[in-house]
């Protein structure tokens, strides 16, 4: 099985440097990461560190993914892996549900700094700790279910 490998196309440019925006959209989360961290001094390295174990990552993937596959890789590896994968493959299914936790996990750090600033609002208005509580999980709740309304009624936002 002999693969074809092409040094550079630009024909899947815009949506590889989404896939790359992606991977480093982590950003959002950076004030809140800076606050929490009991030595600010060391924030600068963390970020570099982190970064470039990201970048690491990602490189390892793209190239694992052009060795395997050649010119036949499809632009997000996991759809390569799915057509060379059995039917009921374990290990698919194990790499579906990473992909899922992922993309949860990343919309709730992203989402805390926007929730903490809605909160911090509204913090001299409530009367005590169990409204202040009541309302910190309803903001949340608000929060995912406008997220899932643009997710429905707009399943191609990035076009618009």
């Amino acid at each position: 099985n002999e693969r074809d490998f092409t040094l550079y196309s630009s024909k899947g440019l815009p949506l590889a440097l989404g896939i790359v925006a992606y991977c480093f959209s982590g950003h959002a989360i950076v004030p809140s990461i800076y606050s929490s961290m009991a030595r600010p001094q060391d924030f600068e390295r963390m970020i570099n560190v982190t970064y470039g174990m990201v970048l690491a990552c990602c490189l390892l993937v793209g190239i694992s993914g052009y060795y395997m596959f050649g010119n036949d890789v499809e632009d997000q590896i996991t759809l390569s892996l799915e057509h060379q994968s059995e039917n009921g493959n374990t290990l698919m299914t194990m790499l579906t549900w990473l992909m899922i936790l992922t993309a949860m996990s990343k919309f709730t750090l992203t989402m805390f700094p926007l929730a903490l600033g809605f909160e911090e609002m509204l913090t001299g208005i409530l009367p005590s700790d169990l409204a202040m509580e009541l309302i910190d999980s309803l903001v949340k709740i608000i929060l995912i279910v406008l997220s899932l309304a643009v997710a429905i009624f707009f399943p191609s936002f990035s076009f618009l």
